[in-house]
C-alpha cells in the first residue's frame, strides 16, 4: 500500500526532527503490529519500505509454530491515521535524546586543568552533584577566553563508551563517567527542546549553528519577537550566529549548511 502523504511525513520527520529514516520504519511498524493486535487480537509483522513513490507496507501473519505452512499476507490491516502517526513521531523525538544517553545540564567549572576541566553538574534530575569532565575540544567558540572556576555553561552530557575515548587525550586517565560538549550539534537540539519545547534538526559548524524547520513549521514562534529567541541561544550555545532555515525539498542538508554558513 502506498500512499505520498507517507512520503511526506516520513521526509518531515528525517529532516525537521532529525531522526533516522530506521527509526521511522520501526514506529510505524510497531505501530502497526500493536494496533492489529489490540483491534483484531492477531500478532503480525509489518515491514515498511519508503522510497520516492510513497511508503509500501507488508503485514504478514506468521504461520503456526512448526509448520511448514508460509506466513499468510494480509491485504487488510490496521494501519494508523496521518495524525495519529505524525503525533507519535513528536512523542518519540521529544524523548528520543535521553534513550540514546544524552542528557542537557547546567555545568560549573570547579578545576581547570590542561586540556580540560572539571565540572559540577546541576538543573537536570538524574545528574545533579555529577562530576563531569569538559574537554577543551568539546568546549563553544566563546567560551576560551572566559572560561574560569567558577563559570557556569549549559552543556549536553553523554555516558562514553570505551570505543568513544581516545587514549591520548588527557581526561581518559579519569575514566570519566559523564563527558559533556557543547561542539556537538545535538547539543543545540537540546537547547530548543529545554527552552522553547521546539524539537528540530540542528547543525553546529565551527562558531555557527543552524536549525531546520519544515516549509510550514513555526518560524515565528522559534525566532521570536525582534530575533529574541535566537539571540538567547546564541549566547547560550556559545556561537556567533544561529541561522533559521526552512527545508526545501531539492536541497539535501550537508548542502543547506554549507549555504547557511557562506552566508552567515
Amino acid at each position: 500500500m502506498r500512499t505520498f502523504s507517507d512520503r511526506l511525513v516520513f521526509d518531515d520527520a528525517v529532516w525537521r526532527l532529525g531522526l533516522k529514516e530506521t527509526e521511522i520504519f520501526w514506529l510505524l511498524e510497531s505501530m502497526i503490529e500493536r494496533g492489529h493486535a489490540e483491534r483484531h487480537g492477531v500478532l503480525v509483522r509489518a515491514n515498511v519500505i519508503v522510497d520516492e513513490m510513497g511508503s509500501c507496507v507488508s503485514v504478514y501473519e506468521p504461520a503456526p509454530f512448526g509448520s511448514l505452512e508460509s506466513d499468510r499476507e494480509l491485504r487488510f490491516f490496521y494501519r494508523p491515521s496521518p495524525e495519529d502517526f505524525r503525533r507519535a513521531i513528536e512523542e518519540y523525538s521529544a524523548t528520543k535524546t535521553s534513550i540514546a544517553g544524552w542528557e542537557i545540564a547546567l555545568a560549573r567549572c570547579v578545576q581547570v586543568c590542561d586540556g580540560y576541566s572539571l565540572v559540577e553538574l546541576t538543573e537536570n534530575e538524574r545528574l545533579d552533584g555529577e562530576v563531569a569532565v569538559l574537554p577543551r575540544a568539546m568546549q563553544a567558540w566563546a567560551d576560551h577566553a572566559t572560561w574560569q572556576r567558577g563559570q557556569e555553561r549549559y552543556v549536553a552530557a553523554f555516558q562514553p563508551r570505551p570505543e568513544q575515548i581516545d587514549g591520548g587525550q588527557a581526561w581518559q586517565k579519569l575514566s570519566p563517567r559523564w563527558v559533556t560538549t557543547r561542539r556537538h550539534s545535538i547539543f543545540l537540539r537540546l537547547l530548543l527542546q529545554r527552552f522553547l519545547s521546539i524539537t528540530a534538526h540542528t547543525e553546529i559548524v565551527g562558531d555557527s549553528g543552524m536549525i531546520v524547520i519544515s516549509p510550514s513549521g513555526p518560524a515565528g514562534e522559534l525566532i521570536g519577537t525582534g530575533g529574541a529567541n535566537i539571540r538567547a541561544l546564541v549566547e547560550l550555545a556559545g556561537l556567533r550566529v544561529i541561522n533559521v532555515v526552512r527545508e526545501l525539498g531539492h536541497l539535501r542538508p550537508d548542502r543547506r549548511i554549507q549555504k547557511a554558513i557562506h552566508n552567515a
